[in-house]
């Protein structure tokens, strides 16, 4: 087994310190670390701000809801007081339908104060080259994405688009798109974005220990430190495995702190070692749209799912209408007992519309779970 070497460092929302000087610190830049951590928690507490602005949205006049287009955001005045604007950019031309402000007290208010057309604009018009560039990089069914968007001391603008928590339950990572785009919203001049092969996620419930592979990156990437600190009193712990670290964020009695363990190079690389690899999901069926007398005989001619260890999950996602979907679901649940099935666990998850299929997992313990 692989030696750990440990070192802290730690933060509490907007105050961290470092325990060592990043020089000290071998395999491991504390710098670019922190930064990424910083700006983690700001994307978090933006959320935040979306969330409970858009709740208070929702409760509007229908005819002003119509109203609305993609190009919402967030930004902080002066005073560090947060806004949201929801409107629709048109010709060029952002037009507020609701301008929100929310306290330190998380209270939402309706306002009419002006904002300067310039910024509503550029900030709009930043949002649409974003979005429009992540559309390219991503299939059309890929899981939903949240923005955010800040102006920087240049006149530059940073865009991030990242997986939202989806509306199956599911928190999903590995893409993650983070764009520079210059002073008139028009041009990326900078493109920070990471994708891995596929998306990846977790059921949010019920809470337990998870880990993001990412061991093909030497250094935590933002999307994969921001998913830990949003999601970090989703799950009992998230660990975010590195090619030479391991981060993880930890509850302690003043808040939460940052722990990366830094993987000793003496002892060689335990995520190469075959007895030590994390596990992964394996996908054992994937029946299409075919008769229920059809399913019934591939559902029965598997041999390879019913051996699921005990202490595994099988996994079923079923895609299609509502109505196509609840009865594939009876039609599966009528199956399982039929062939011995012997894991303690088996969750049915709705995909969502497609075409009518059912995509079967088995989830070894500690294995990540597919994104549906």
């Amino acid at each position: 087994m692989n030696k750990l070497s440990i070192l802290v460092l730690v933060f509490t929302f907007a105050v961290f310190t470092v325990a060592q000087k990043p020089t000290e610190i071998p395999n491991f830049d504390a710098a670019d670390f922190n930064q990424k951590a910083e700006t983690a928690r700001w994307l978090v507490e933006y959320d935040n701000v979306a969330w409970k602005t858009t709740d208070f949205v929702l409760t509007q006049d229908p005819i002003e809801l119509k109203k609305l287009g993609q190009e919402w955001f967030c930004f902080q005045d002066k005073a560090k007081l947060w806004h949201a604007v929801y409107g629709k950019l048109s010709d060029g031309k952002y037009e507020v339908v609701f301008h929100l402000t929310m306290d330190a007290d998380e209270k939402v208010t309706k306002t009419d104060e002006k904002i300067d057309q310039d910024f509503l604009n550029m900030h709009s018009v930043a949002l649409a080259t974003g979005r429009a560039k992540v559309n390219t990089m991503i299939p059309a069914d890929s899981p939903k994405f949240n923005q955010y968007i800040k102006q920087n001391s240049d006149k530059t603008f940073s865009v991030w688009l990242l997986p939202a928590f989806q509306e199956n339950g599911f928190a999903v990572y590995g893409g993650e798109a983070i764009y520079t785009i210059d002073a008139t919203g028009k041009k990326i001049i900078k493109d920070d974005s990471y994708f891995q092969k596929d998306f990846r996620g977790f059921k949010a419930t019920p809470p337990r220990e998870i880990w993001l592979n990412y061991r093909e990156l030497e250094k935590p990437s933002l999307g994969a430190i921001f998913f830990a600190w949003y999601y970090k009193q989703y799950f009992t712990s998230i660990s975010i495995d590195n090619a030479k670290v391991v981060s993880t964020p930890v509850k302690t009695d003043k808040g939460y702190m940052w722990v990366n363990v830094v993987k000793d190079e003496k002892e060689g690389n335990a995520t190469n070692d075959e007895n030590t690899k994390k596990p992964v999901a394996v996908k054992l069926l994937e029946i299409g749209d075919i008769s229920e007398k059809e399913f019934r005989q591939k559902f029965n001619e598997n041999k390879e799912w019913k051996d699921c260890d005990s202490d595994g999950q099988l996994y079923i996602i079923n895609y299609g209408t509502d109505k196509q979907i609840e009865q594939r679901e009876k039609l599966i649940i009528d199956l399982l007992p039929s062939r011995g099935y012997d894991c303690n666990r088996k969750t049915l998850v709705r995909g969502g519309s497609g075409s009518l299929r059912t995509v079967i997992w088995k989830i070894p313990p500690g294995a990540d779970y597919p994104a549906a």
